[in-house]
């Protein structure tokens, strides 16, 4: 009989402690979880580090993306061979980094050089929408490269607060690109690959430019 009354109490005990515990787990506030898509990091204006840090690695993640392309375009015979010709005959106002800009490890300029690559990866707009329209085989992949170049300069325009939204295409380099209807499918394909093969370049340069921004504001 004493048995018997020790094992209700201990049942009795175990049933209250559970029933303590589920009315603490459930007055108990929710954690809190934050989703981020990966881009929210590129955006953040509450810290700089890894908005740069990101704008490294999507600088690269294009370049690669723009090899690959261009690449796929030199598959075709004597195509990247007799591209120079092209280039004499049309040539393309592409832009371009050089040591004025800031953007090299000698002579550089953090401020100058974010403001520089902003102005150009717009720039670029017009040349991979060319691509886009006469690339159609990858045109998926080429729509992703001009929304990740985009995301790109938005995040280094967050970096620079000295950049300004006075980019504009130039009548010149207009001209150059809206008479692609009325080339031939050759001089296409040829445009296009000088427009990857440039712009993978100066990708390639801007996460070089970018990562040494990441190191000289560490020695700061």
């Amino acid at each position: 009989m004493h048995s018997t009354s020790s094992s209700c109490k201990s049942v009795f005990y175990l049933v209250l402690i559970c029933i303590l515990s589920w009315e603490w787990v459930r007055s108990a506030p929710a954690p809190s979880i934050i989703v981020s898509s990966g881009e929210d990091v590129g955006t953040s204006t509450s810290n700089n580090r890894p908005t740069m840090h990101t704008s490294v690695e999507l600088a690269k993640f294009i370049a690669q993306q723009a090899n690959m392309l261009n690449k796929e375009l030199c598959k075709t015979p004597n195509l990247c061979e007799n591209s120079l010709e092209t280039l004499i005959e049309n040539p393309l106002k592409l832009p371009t980094m050089v040591s004025e800009d800031g953007c090299f490890q000698k002579g550089f300029n953090k401020e100058k050089c974010l403001r520089k690559i902003h102005h150009d990866l717009k720039k670029f707009q017009p040349y991979l929408l060319y691509v886009d329209k006469h690339f159609t085989s990858n045109q998926g992949n080429v729509e992703l490269i001009r929304f990740k170049t985009m995301v790109l300069a938005n995040n280094l325009k967050t970096v620079s607060q000295s950049v300004e939204e006075t980019t504009t295409v130039s009548n010149t380099q207009q001209s150059t690109l809206t008479d692609g209807k009325s080339e031939n499918l050759w001089t296409q394909k040829v445009t296009s690959h000088l427009i990857l093969q440039a712009f993978t370049d100066y990708m390639e340069n801007t996460s070089r430019a970018v990562r040494h921004s990441i190191k000289k504001g560490k020695r700061v």
